[in-house]
């Protein structure tokens, strides 16, 4: 009885070998496996419909001529639906894989300052944003039409699939871009930690800041912002990794700096305190010595 049914059989085995290959991708980009539930269910629900078709299809000849077309159109409805269930299962995957490139992106920009991006990455507001809305546009529309008939057909899995490989090529170009921020980023976190310090304190314990690492950093930012390290790159390597061991060094020097300032700011408070109170103190003898 299934002979029938080869080529609808056949291109349901060719559905599945495509969207094995999308849910393979996005377990390996979500390996805690949050996002594939859909995914579990839609295979489970094809998987029911392949067996009834089974069970049908298996159960003997039908005794009536009535009966075998009646076994005829169910399991053609069931191969329908099962082929239905599988497209779902491409649908959610892809879903899968354009959540965990948005959520790597959205961990990437976590620790990253607006003036760093600002500085420099610029483009990332004034052209990758409006890209990235109207991929978020384009996915939305997807989700919306998903449950009509009409729009679950390969031709509209490979239309999503595109938006989906749109967004991880963005996105890709988005974090080679942040990860240089990053750099960035550091140095400008770390001047701000050495702005707390006195300048009389950075002299004295950590005279490394002014006479070299300031010269680097700048050089590091000036190659960021003006994007040479892409031409540059040995140097930018060379200055990152020079720069990020001084700056580990310095930070060692943290707690010696902060007891630097506390004392100065206890000899402030003891030059200001010792003269009035031995001039108090004067006032006092001098009165007990005039009664």
């Amino acid at each position: 009885m299934l002979e029938q049914h080869q080529k609808d059989l056949e291109h349901l085995l060719t559905l599945y070998a495509n969207a094995k290959l999308l849910i393979l991708e996005a377990e390996g980009k979500d390996p805690e496996q949050k996002s594939n539930i859909a995914v579990i269910n839609e295979i489970r629900a094809a998987l029911d419909h392949l067996m009834q078709c089974l069970g049908v299809a298996l159960s003997g000849e039908p005794e009536t001529e009535a009966l075998r077309k009646e076994n005829e159109v169910f399991i053609e409805g069931q191969i329908r639906k099962a082929k239905e269930h599988i497209i779902r299962v491409s649908y959610d995957s892809l879903d899968g894989i354009g959540v965990s490139i948005h959520k790597r992106l959205s961990e990437m920009l976590h620790d990253l300052s607006e003036s760093s991006i600002a500085v420099s990455f610029p483009e990332y507001h004034s052209d990758y944003l409006s890209k990235i809305t109207n991929l978020d546009e384009k996915i939305i529309e997807s989700r919306a039409q998903r449950d009509s008939r009409r729009v679950n057909s390969e031709e509209k899995i490979k239309e999503y699939e595109a938006v989906i490989r749109e967004m991880e090529f963005i996105y890709g170009e988005i974090g080679i871009n942040l990860r240089h921020i990053a750099n960035y980023d550091r140095s400008s976190k770390f001047d701000a930690e050495m702005r707390k310090f006195s300048q009389k304190a950075i002299v004295n314990i950590c005279p490394r800041y002014y006479n070299e690492y300031h010269k680097q950093s700048t050089e590091l930012k000036r190659m960021l912002a003006q994007k040479t390290f892409k031409k540059e790159k040995e140097k930018y390597e060379e200055l990152v990794k020079i720069v990020n061991d001084m700056q580990d060094e310095m930070k060692t020097l943290f707690p010696e700096m902060t007891r630097f300032d506390k004392y100065s700011a206890w000899r402030k408070i003891q030059n200001i305190l010792v003269p009035f109170l031995s001039a108090a103190l004067g006032a006092l003898i001098t009165a007990l010595i005039a009664a």
